[in-house]
């Protein structure tokens, strides 16, 4: 609790402008495994992992983690390493900038090797403007003979592709064409019209035998000879006298009208007896 209460204290005093830090070292020296316990703690490993700080864990010896390194945001082996980390020599920074100042003056001068050579390379293929404004001239003047040739090779291709294709389209008039399908049309107009006629002729035919045939199997010509088609009641055809009794009701179909009958005697066939 006093790691955790103490790393809290030092970023409420950086907050509140009350100190001036840029790191915190958390650690101690070497110990036994009891005492470098209070590093494995969750609250001082959430004290560090909260922290606004940047924190450099320092804990025993290069042989001894403990929770907290791995939630601080660099490890150092032990207190000392820690304090280099944070404090590097002046001299090993000296010499890391002057060896840094001789690559970038060796890089500058092999930049300015190159651009050397290049610029002399592009002098020598510098050429004066009136000489390539020739060589485009004489240029535009190829070209536009060749274009000249082109389109006078184009035009008279054209001329004897349309005359071509005329001399095909005279060979080939639709005139004849059509006078031919003039006159098969009409051929196939005549021969349809006599097709139709006989068609028709012969069906008529067929209509009127088949009118003969049905007037002679027609009930209305059997009842036009005075006979009738009698039903009970009930819309049965009466053909046995039998099937009625005295005092029924029948209907009498004519060949014009109908009629209403009342039965008030029956006259049964030979077989039967009378009622």
């Amino acid at each position: 609790e006093q790691v955790a209460a103490a790393i809290e204290l030092a970023n409420r005093a950086v907050a509140a402008g009350a100190v001036s830090l840029d790191a915190l070292i958390v650690g101690r020296g070497g110990g036994s495994l009891e005492d470098l316990w209070a590093f494995n703690e969750e609250v001082v490993a959430r004290a560090i992992a909260h922290s606004e700080l940047p924190i450099v864990s320092a804990v025993g010896h290069e042989v001894d983690f403990s929770i907290a390194d791995f939630v601080a945001d660099r490890r150092a082996p032990t207190p000392s390493a820690a304090a280099e980390l944070l404090s590097p020599d002046r001299d090993e920074w000296l010499q890391v900038l002057e060896g840094t100042r001789y690559t970038l003056l060796q890089q500058v001068n092999q930049k300015l090797g190159h651009l050397g050579q290049e610029l002399r390379h592009l002098r020598r293929r510098l050429r004066h403007p009136g000489s390539l404004l020739r060589e485009q001239a004489q240029r535009v003047d190829d070209l536009e003979q060749r274009l000249r040739r082109a389109q006078a090779g184009i035009l008279l291709q054209s001329r004897n592709h349309h005359a071509m294709l005329g001399n095909r389209l005279r060979a080939q008039s639709p005139l004849m064409r059509v006078q031919q399908l003039q006159r098969s049309h009409a051929d196939t107009r005549r021969r349809l019209l006599s097709a139709m006629q006989q068609n028709l002729a012969g069906t008529r035919q067929r209509a009127a035998a088949l009118a003969q045939v049905l007037d002679s199997l027609s009930p209305l010509g059997v009842l036009g000879r005075g006979f009738a088609v009698l039903r009970d009641d009930r819309g049965n055809i009466v053909s046995d006298a039998a099937a009625v009794r005295v005092g029924d009701e029948v209907s009498a179909r004519l060949a014009r009208g109908q009629l209403d009958l009342t039965v008030t005697r029956v006259v049964p066939g030979e077989d039967q007896g009378q009622d």
